[in-house]
């Protein structure tokens, strides 16, 4: 059906709001894939752990020019590793639940209800922040971090421009 009509008013569903929830959809879709192969791989034993430091390690060396910043780089994503291992069960969790806050609210956006767009930020906030609920504040990345608040805030703003279709 090429014309999608709100029964309540006829109006058709915005385009933009077609092209944001499918690019929404890709990035949930992504992240439900990530979860379940985490769930499959299961939780690192102690072999592992190094043998994936060992690996980090090695990339990292790949750009080593010699100075400070690879090998602290080399020890902060060595932490980040061991903490994300020692809390993967809380970690899995909070992923599943922040996909499904995501999914339900883009679908309910996509499908004209304005509470969508608000769930749609608590998805936002939930999903920058759960992070440091398994990490230690010092191991977040400023940049990753303003990169993540950066997006999340793109994305409501595009979703916003389409609340004076919403109910």
């Amino acid at each position: 059906m090429s014309e999608e009509l709100d029964l309540s008013n006829g109006v058709k569903r915005p385009v933009f709001l077609k092209v944001i929830s499918v690019l929404s959809f890709v990035y949930l879709g992504f992240q439900s894939i990530k979860l379940f192969l985490g769930l499959i791989e299961g939780k690192l034993n102690s072999d592992e752990l190094i043998e994936k430091k060992v690996q980090l390690t090695k990339i990292f060396r790949m750009f080593d020019d010699g100075s400070e910043q690879v090998t602290e780089s080399i020890r902060t994503t060595g932490l980040i590793l061991e903490q994300t291992n020692d809390s993967y069960w809380l970690v899995q969790i909070l992923t599943l639940i922040i996909v499904a806050i995501g999914v339900s609210s883009v679908m309910k956006m996509f499908n004209g209800y304005r509470i969508g767009f608000h769930f749609y930020i608590i998805y936002s906030l939930i999903s920058v922040g759960s992070i440091y609920l398994y990490l230690s504040p010092n191991l977040v990345s400023m940049p990753s971090l303003l990169m993540d608040v950066l997006i999340s805030g793109l994305f409501i703003f595009m979703y916003s421009r389409n609340l004076h279709w919403m109910k």
